[in-house]
């Protein structure tokens, strides 16, 4: 009991201590909850909200929009696929445009009756912020599981 720490230097310690904790919890259910598969691994989650929140203003239709990304990204928003493996009576296509299973792939990328709002809100903004990215050159997407991840 000599050389106690400062309380400074405690609660620092403490709170670096608290952080790398659920640091590493967050890490680890990141890599083996698949509802997490689509949410991007930011480095320091505990210190730094996510870029989804990052984004909301203060007020709520923003929040709103926000909450709906997050269930989307957590796999946590009620598709229809989802629905039809809680119940028989559901059926798994999509509602919208009945064209095939309402999946999250589907819905984001591939339903015909969104393709408007998805055209103006997702895929003209995508482009455009990869273009700046890559300075006027342009990006080919490997495949849909990459998109919705950049989505």
């Amino acid at each position: 009991m000599e050389h106690l720490p400062s309380k400074y230097m405690w609660k620092k310690q403490l709170k670096t201590s608290i952080n790398e904790y659920w640091s590493s919890i967050w890490t680890i259910e990141c890599n083996t909850k698949s509802t997490l598969k689509h949410l991007s691994l930011q480095k320091d989650p505990v210190n730094n909200p996510h870029n989804i929140w990052k984004c909301v203003r203060n007020n709520q239709y923003d929040i709103k929009k926000a909450e709906l990304k997050l269930k989307l990204v957590t796999g946590t928003y009620m598709l229809q696929s989802t629905r039809a493996k809680f119940s028989k009576n559901i059926h798994p296509n999509c509602k919208l445009c009945n064209e095939s299973e309402e999946t999250l792939e589907h819905f984001l990328l591939h339903c015909s009756n969104l393709s408007d709002v998805r055209q103006r809100y997702i895929m003209d903004k995508l482009f455009k912020l990869l273009r700046e990215i890559e300075r006027g050159g342009t990006i080919n997407v490997i495949n849909n599981e990459l998109l919705l991840k950049i989505i």
